[in-house]
């Protein structure tokens, strides 16, 4: 049996390798094409929209991976099924349970290949080429993709243009009282973090708002205590596709604790779980079908059932996923959903095997 599996796992994960390198093959020259229209704009030039698409490239494959999964499985098996090697093991006495089984070890092997790619490789590559494609077209280093709006307990701050950990374009931040009245407007044209943790702002200019009037004080330069995390404020500039699943979970933390909305962010986090769980469903929903009217089919037949069936968990997901929003619907509930139905018709799937 040990041999067997091992045969089931270079099968499948040889197969779903091939899919995904022709997969990100397709992805990526649509990602190309798309970039041309900006080309020209400051000094991003065509060498820079395939740099740019390079680095989005392992963003792509994680996306990617759960389609590819089954699409390589399908194949893969489907070849063994049809030299009939698949029914000389159901012939040794090997149930069809097991063979799903067995199988669905490649699955968690891609699921952890997967993750680690998720977590380590493509969400800082993605968030260099964004800022990087930003800075080229604008010909500016310091404007990042998008301003970004942070509150800390009674101070919420609005910065433009995050080029690193230590370093920001113009800072706002207002502060409200505990009846969420303004008292005070603050402005900076750049804003510094030091070692010690103090915001260095230059160009300074406060407004402060009194019960017998206004008062207004200017600085070339001020020196301010503030607490706010500058990797939240990082974290807070970026789409939550490209933040890693620990960044996800320290981003949520911090909306939690100011009860601020993190119905995006949940629902991304539940359906990176959902996907997780989708690569290693993958292949034994393989199974069910290779067994059945695929086996005799060609590959063509096999890779038109996986794309449709591929299409239709991706479209289910990215649907719920807005519907979810839109609607108010527990996040987990959302990101869950195409997981639970995806295990229920593998099981269906898989006993039906006879």
């Amino acid at each position: 049996m040990r041999l067997v599996t091992s045969y089931l796992l270079k099968t499948v994960i040889a197969a779903t390798g091939l899919v995904l390198l022709v997969l990100l093959a397709l992805a990526g020259f649509i990602e190309f094409i798309g970039q041309l229209d900006n080309t020209g704009e400051g000094s991003y030039t065509t060498s820079g929209a395939v740099l740019y698409t390079a680095l989005r490239l392992p963003l792509l494959a994680v996306e990617m991976l759960p389609v590819a999964t089954l699409l390589g499985a399908l194949l893969g098996l489907g070849a063994l099924a049809g030299n009939s090697e698949l029914i000389a093991m159901r012939a040794a006495g090997i149930s069809a349970p097991r063979l799903a089984m067995s199988v669905s070890i490649s699955g968690f092997i891609l699921a952890v290949l997967g993750a680690v790619l998720g977590e380590y490789i493509a969400p800082p590559l993605d968030q260099f080429a964004r800022q990087y494609r930003s800075s080229a077209r604008t010909d500016n280093a310091s404007v990042g993709e998008r301003n970004t709006w942070v509150r800390d307990g009674q101070r919420i701050f609005n910065v433009e243009g995050v080029n690193d950990r230590f370093g920001f374009g113009g800072f706002y931040v207002f502060e409200i009282d505990e009846q969420q009245r303004l008292t005070r407007v603050g402005t900076a044209s750049r804003a510094d973090l030091t070692s010690e943790g103090d915001w260095l702002l230059d160009n300074y200019s406060e407004t402060t708002f009194k019960a017998d009037g206004i008062e207004a004080a200017r600085d070339v330069f001020a020196k301010q205590g503030y607490q706010v995390d500058p990797d939240v404020l990082g974290i807070a500039a970026l789409r939550p596709g490209s933040l890693s699943f620990g960044g996800l979970l320290a981003y949520l933390r911090y909306l939690e604790q100011n009860k601020l909305d993190s119905r995006a962010y949940t629902t991304e986090l539940w359906g990176r779980v959902s996907n997780v769980i989708a690569v290693i469903l993958m292949p034994m929903l393989a199974i069910g079908f290779v067994f059945g009217s695929l086996r005799s089919t060609g590959a063509g037949a096999r890779l038109l059932v996986g794309v449709l069936i591929g299409l239709g968990y991706f479209l289910a997901s990215r649907t719920l996923a807005n519907s979810g929003q839109v609607f108010s619907i527990d996040p987990m509930l959302v990101g869950l959903a195409p997981a639970v139905v995806l295990a229920l018709v593998t099981a269906f799937a898989v006993a039906r095997v006879r």
